[in-house]
């Protein structure tokens, strides 16, 4: 059984603001605070060891927190992926895009074809999907668009990958083999 208690030693200094807001987030899953909260115990099964990572999902909060590497921008931005699979690999391997840009009036909901999906390539999850049978309010969905273009996915949840990324919409077909636009089960990946 795990039990909360402090560290030995208080949160060494930061070097990035990553690293700031994790101390300041006071054990919210990142473990660099002094303590440790119950959510924290409850989530990772016990204190986590980022300082000497020996899991998988402290190894990958080490990463995050630590190993600044540039790379990681370029594989937080779903747009510079595409570009970059594209170049080694051929165009022809990426889903082909129906708009981009960073201004959510400007965005052609009215003409697009469903089924597609809208997403932002500087955070992870917001999405946007569009069935053909979906009833749609544009404006709201704008007012969405521009609640995600104005935040910062990556200070928000500790992954300075993201924060590099510039603010932009990609809208792209969604890929399945159901004329309606439904997941196939052959495309889904879990």
């Amino acid at each position: 059984m795990h039990h909360w208690r402090p560290l030995e030693k208080p949160c060494p200094m930061p070097e990035s603001s990553y690293q700031r807001n994790a101390c300041e987030v006071g054990g919210a899953g990142c473990g660099l605070s002094e303590g440790y909260g119950v959510g924290t115990i409850i989530t990772w099964g016990g204190r986590p060891h980022l300082f000497r990572p020996r899991r998988f999902s402290e190894k990958i909060q080490w990463r995050k927190l630590f190993d600044l590497d540039p790379i990681y921008a370029v594989f937080s931005d779903k747009v510079a992926t595409r570009e970059y699979v594209a170049q080694r690999v051929g165009s022809d391997a990426v889903v082909p895009m129906l708009w981009l840009g960073n201004d959510p009036a400007a965005l052609p909901l009215d003409t697009l074809r469903a089924p597609y999906i809208i997403k932002c390539s500087h955070g992870s999850g917001w999405n946007v999907v569009v069935r053909d049978n979906d009833p749609m309010n544009y404006d709201t969905t704008r007012v969405q668009l521009g609640r995600w273009l104005a935040s910062d996915f990556g200070y928000q949840k500790i992954e300075p990958g993201y924060s590099a990324v510039p603010h932009l919409r990609q809208t792209r077909p969604i890929l399945s083999s159901s004329p309606a636009g439904r997941r196939s089960p052959n495309l889904e990946i879990r």
